[in-house]
């Protein structure tokens, strides 16, 4: 009794199992404080989400999903004693984080979050800030914690920027040092940002920064065996790290622990970032051959492709099947192979040379071929668009004839791909390859194979305007987009739902 009567006296409250994540999230609401038997209706915004009948302490719990189509800011979630209008609320922060290289951990290139810029608004794309980084980027930029990160090759630099305002994070940039791939992705791990370079006498290391301050976490920084290649991979709550002489590191990303039976050797020189799917990770040497290993003991697997002897330019995964890209000879080859089963493969050739990793969103494939006159650097380039299912390739269904060198690898959002050409940022309908905006943002000199991103609401992509290289930042109409906020509602105002039932 003594019990019961502490918990109905207790003020109502609310407790989220998250209180920040990209659209179509589930999270779990916890009420307290109620007497026992009530009936708690728990709302997104304005409408009832999920229901909850308290139990003897005056307690319960339901599940809700963050709508698609809630936009990248500031919104609330309440808990109501039905028919009262007294209860307790949250905020939560809708918000979509590009946390490693091409988007995620399959490389994919694709932002199936965004809800703001789509095939019909693109046009009123507009620059809303540039931020000089002082120096050559060859990698991606990357963008989490309502931050963009990228590693600047020409000064060794980490830099970190507000993703909406372009003001510089306090604390940064920080010295990361040299390397052969020192342009590649920094990788994002909670409040944790991972990046190769050398250390100050030349070993290779995965190094780890305080994500918000800049402060280096020296006891979660790794020494590697060689030249480091690709970017940092994460996976769960572990990060890899291939290197040229066919090593791929395996660490625990919060504590550093290296994982058991890591380093995988692999007999051949790696030029990619890793793969992990269902359970096996896949390493694409430079001979085209791609290795497959069970990801905990590992134990080697059949080979997948031996498709062509010359270089590799990207490695991702789709529609149960591995996408590669490859070049031989005069052509450049996508293959597909399946991932479960025998290791056959169904390939596509063009003439010219493929250049960089495809992107891949809603069973179509885009990707970049160069001219069939590569001699070194581009003449032009074609991007084009095939369609993917679980058997394989279909048709060519569109190719973009942009007479400009394209420099960057595509990526994916809302209907929309975005790539770079030599003196424009592009955007293109998904479906038919129309050029729906361009905007006049040349890429610096050495930057080839850095692509933009897009993610809430902004796309940001490397520039050198009058030779200096900038990070760019466009939004619709301009906007420097601050972090904006839904009206908080009023609890008695909130219209329950009677067709939900308790969970």
């Amino acid at each position: 009794l003594t019990t019961i009567s502490t918990a109905v006296s207790a003020a109502p409250a609310l407790t989220l199992s998250r209180v920040v994540g990209p659209p179509m999230t589930t999270v779990t609401a916890t009420v307290t404080g109620f007497a026992a038997g009530r009936t708690v209706d728990v709302y997104f915004g304005t409408t009832a989400k999920c229901l909850v009948i308290t139990g003897s302490l005056g307690s319960g719990r339901c599940t809700l999903r963050v709508p698609a189509e809630a936009q990248p800011e500031t919104h609330w979630i309440s808990a109501v004693l039905r028919y009262t209008g007294t209860g307790a609320q949250k905020s939560f922060i809708v918000r979509t984080d590009w946390a490693q290289f091409h988007g995620n951990a399959n490389h994919t290139g694709y932002n199936q979050y965004e809800n703001t810029v789509n095939a019909s608004n693109v046009r009123n794309l507009d620059l809303a800030w540039a931020a000089p980084i002082g120096g050559v980027v060859y990698g991606s930029p990357v963008v989490g914690n309502g931050k963009v990160y990228l590693r600047n090759s020409q000064t060794r630099k980490l830099h970190a920027y507000d993703a909406r305002t372009g003001v510089p994070v306090a604390g940064f940039p920080v010295t990361v040092g040299p390397g052969v791939e020192a342009g590649a992705a920094p990788a994002l791990y909670g409040n944790i940002v991972y990046v190769t370079g050398n250390d100050s006498t030349g070993i290779p290391n995965l190094r780890a920064f305080n994500a918000t301050s800049g402060t280096a976490i020296t006891a979660l920084t790794k020494k590697l065996a060689g030249i480091a290649v690709g970017a940092p991979l994460v996976v769960g709550s572990n990060i890899y790290q291939a290197d040229y002489y066919g090593r791929v590191f395996g660490f625990n990303a919060a504590t550093g622990a290296q994982l058991a039976n890591y380093p995988i050797i692999i007999p051949d020189r790696l030029s990619t970032t890793p793969l992990i799917v269902n359970g096996v990770i896949y390493n694409q040497a430079k001979t085209g051959k791609i290795y497959a290993h069970n990801a905990v003991t590992g134990a080697l697997l059949p080979q997948r492709l031996s498709p062509t002897t010359e270089d590799v330019t990207g490695l991702t995964t789709a529609n149960g099947r591995l996408i590669s890209a490859n070049n031989a000879g005069t052509n450049g080859y996508i293959f597909s192979s399946t991932i479960e089963g025998p290791p056959g493969s169904v390939s596509y050739s063009f003439p010219g040379k493929n250049y960089g990793t495809p992107a891949i969103a809603n069973g179509k494939v885009v990707f970049v071929i160069s001219a069939p006159s590569f001699t070194g650097g581009f003449v032009s380039a074609t991007m084009h668009c095939l369609a993917l299912n679980t058997y394989g390739f279909g048709a060519d269904l569109w190719q973009d004839q942009n007479p400009l060198p394209i420099f960057s690898i595509p990526v994916i959002a809302n209907g929309v791909v975005y790539v770079n050409s030599e003196n424009y940022i592009h955007a293109h309908d998904l479906q038919t390859g129309e050029e729906l905006w361009s905007y006049y943002s040349p890429m610096p000199v050495g930057a080839a194979g850095a692509s933009p991103v897009f993610v809430n609401g902004m796309l940001y992509t490397i520039a050198s305007i009058a030779g200096s290289p900038q990070l760019r930042a466009f939004s619709l109409n301009g906007d420097q987009m601050p972090l904006g906020a839904q009206a908080k509602p009023a609890l008695a105002k909130l219209k329950p739902d009677f067709s939900l039932k308790a969970q």
